[in-house]
């Protein structure tokens, strides 16, 4: 393991060790946790898929570029989130109700990009600008 991730360090990559097995990777499991969020929002009525994404976007897609989760909460002070903790989390998604939303977009062969539509309709100029977006993140954010 070890010179693994010397190689891989040796390449310029970054290499993680987790402590302990866990279903899915910490990715996904992240990931995944604010996707129930998302779901959660949407079917509540509080946001619009496109708020949703245009939200994730513009502010915590670009912080967690800088900085994991665990640095902004140090940054914000722990005092200050768990404040906002007390308040917020009894408010958040759970469990898994909330993949009703995706589990009916299934149904009615609905599945994303694959099927030209999901949350959204999937046409030629939707594809491209997100070929667009993609393609210049990668060459600014991969950058030393």
């Amino acid at each position: 393991m070890a010179s693994v991730q010397q190689l891989l360090t040796a390449m310029g990559l970054e290499a993680v060790r987790l402590n302990r097995a866990a279903p899915g990777f910490i990715g996904n499991r992240l990931q995944f946790a604010i996707l129930r969020e998302a779901l959660h929002i949407v079917d509540s009525g509080i946001a619009s898929p496109e708020v949703v994404d245009q939200v994730m976007r513009a502010s915590l897609g670009r912080r967690y570029g800088m900085v994991g989760p665990l640095e902004a909460a140090d940054m914000t002070g722990l005092e200050t989130v768990a404040d906002i903790c007390r308040h917020l989390l009894p408010t958040l998604a759970t469990g898994g109700e909330m993949m009703r939303l995706v589990e009916e977009k299934v149904a009615q062969g609905n599945t994303g990009q694959r099927s030209g539509e999901g949350f959204y309709r999937w046409d030629e100029a939707r594809r491209e600008r997100i070929r667009r977006r993609r393609a210049w993140q990668l060459r600014h954010a991969l950058k030393p």
